[in-house]
């Protein structure tokens, strides 16, 4: 028998560590507070990305981590410099909505994937 390790958090059950998180998010103050709420939906989505306003676009599939009124985000194999110019069409969704947006930062996480923020243009 294995004795448990001193200061070792104990193993709890899915529900309890949601509900902490849950509540963790309720409690956002002051700069960590947003404007519009993230939703962390996983979302297809189809970029057309131009670099500068007289670029020719690139095309590209992605799927968002998380959305908002205010933008979104995703994982990109390559670095989108802050300022870039894209527009977003969500093609699994009736209509197929597009909306134009800036990327506001790119993050390298590992080897060429950067966690990539968008803010939205068109904000209702």
């Amino acid at each position: 028998m294995t004795k448990p390790v001193k200061d070792q958090p104990s193993d709890c059950s899915p529900s309890a560590i949601v509900k902490a998180l849950e509540e963790q998010q309720c409690h956002r103050k002051g700069a960590e507070a947003r404007k519009f709420p993230r939703q962390f939906l996983c979302v297809p989505a189809v970029l057309e990305i131009r670099d500068h306003a007289t670029a020719p676009a690139r095309h590209a599939s992605v799927a968002t981590n998380n959305i908002s009124e205010g933008g979104f985000g995703f994982i990109f194999d390559a670095h989108l410099k802050p300022g870039t110019l894209v527009r977003v069409c969500f093609e699994s969704l009736p209509g197929k909505p597009c909306i134009k947006g800036l990327v506001r930062s790119s993050v390298r996480i590992c080897g060429t994937q950067h966690r990539v923020g968008v803010e939205f243009n068109q904000i209702a």
